[in-house]
This record gives structure tokens, sequence and C-alpha cells, in this order.
């Protein structure tokens, strides 16, 4: 209709991306090298994730808005603000604990 094709290999990359973040987690939560609420950014931002990802497979209002064909929905405005919002805690993470603030 609008040039919008159904991407076969795009569940994969979701799911590599859920895989990807839990195993982050999981090695910084191992490692102990972050500190206070920077070691739990990674576990936020995996678990936010999860959530928007199976709030946009189940059409959940408040989370998704009605999307073009193929696809039945996508996240809101608002699912995507707190998305940003938890990867913003995690590059702020990042940041902090290399060491570039104390310099």
């Amino acid at each position: 209709m609008l040039g919008i094709e159904l991407i076969p290999v795009l569940p994969i990359g979701g799911l590599g991306q859920i895989i990807g973040s839990i195993l982050t987690a999981i090695a910084v939560w191992r490692a102990g090298r972050w500190l206070g609420w920077r070691r739990f950014a990674p576990a936020i931002w995996a678990t936010y994730t999860f959530i928007l990802f199976a709030a946009i497979a189940t059409a959940m209002p408040g989370l998704t808005t009605p999307a073009l064909d193929p696809y039945p929905t996508s996240p809101s405005e608002l699912a995507e603000a707190v998305w940003q919002a938890a990867w913003f805690l995690v590059g702020l993470a990042l940041y902090i604990e290399s060491g570039a603030s104390s310099g």
C-alpha cells in the first residue's frame, strides 16, 4: 500500500536484543565493578525492553498505538520516551563508571 513490507527477520533482531540485554545485566551483576544504582541500570533497561516488546505483541492499551499494515501495533510516544530514559540511564552509568566524570 504505502511501500511497507513485512520484514521476516525483525523478530530475530528483537529476540537478540532481549537475550543480549539480559546477558549484559547478568555480566554487570556478576563482575561487581559497578556500584550503587549503576549496577542495576542494564537490568532496568532489559526489564523495560521485555515489557515493551510484550506490550507490542499483545497490543497493551496505553503502551501501544495502532500501526499501518502489516504490523498491528507500535509503541506509544510515552512508551518510547520511557525506553529512551532507560537508555539514558545505561549511558549515564557507563559514563560515570568509565571515570570520565572524575577527570
